[in-house]
């Protein structure tokens, strides 16, 4: 089993606003947030990068709790987000909302999980709706979302048959699960996990019993 990160990006500007309502709700749920602070036990990493147009942030996998948090933030704010999923260290994947209704996904490789008709074509992704939901050029994200054509090595392992980049600017190609952070760029966002300048690093306190 190879690496699990999860990165949820909003498409809020004010990162004042957002940030409000992410401590009324963690607050509202009987947690608290310490902002600009190393997080030592009890509390978790939560870090957040702002750039003009999305808030961006990660948060360790906390039983399902972190979902359930970031569900309300967006009922809140009544915003679109989407929550980007780095599986396994092998591929990536989407999960879109307006407010706290997931309205698409996508999966490079659905059939790493699920090689059933129905589980492929509910995670083939909607280019069009993407684009609008989230206001951007539907020709800056397309070829993000594509199926990777996994193929069968042996009883072990697995590789792909799309090669290349999505686009020239990109830093990395199809078949690396770290394209989903070229492809949070191309949403505006950037990174929280990098440790740029505009990441900010912050200490959660959640309920007991989570």
């Amino acid at each position: 089993m190879g690496e699990r990160i999860q990165v949820s990006a909003f498409r809020e500007p004010d990162n004042k606003r957002f940030c409000l309502a992410l401590e009324s709700v963690l607050k509202g749920k009987g947690g608290r947030i310490s902002w600009d602070g190393e997080a030592r036990r009890p509390a978790v990493d939560c870090r957040i990068a702002h750039t003009a147009t999305v808030q961006s942030i990660y948060l360790p996998y906390l039983g399902g709790f972190e979902h359930e948090l970031l569900t309300s933030v967006g009922r809140e704010l009544d915003v679109s987000w989407i929550v980007l999923f780095a599986q396994e260290g092998s591929i990536w994947e989407y999960a879109l909302y307006r407010g706290d209704r997931c309205v698409n996904r996508f999966s490079v490789a659905p059939e790493y999980w699920d090689d059933s008709t129905e589980f492929v074509d509910q995670r083939r992704g909607d280019p069009r709706l993407l684009a609008e939901t989230w206001g951007v050029p539907i020709e800056s994200l397309r070829r993000y979302l594509v199926n990777w054509q996994i193929a069968d090595a042996d009883n072990d392992t697995f590789e792909f048959g799309l090669t290349g980049k999505a686009y020239p600017e990109d830093r990395f190609a199809y078949g690396d699960f770290n394209q989903v952070f070229d492809f949070l760029r191309a949403l505006g966002g950037e990174d929280p996990t990098s440790g740029l300048e505009a990441t900010r690093q912050h200490a959660i306190y959640v309920p007991a019993g989570v």
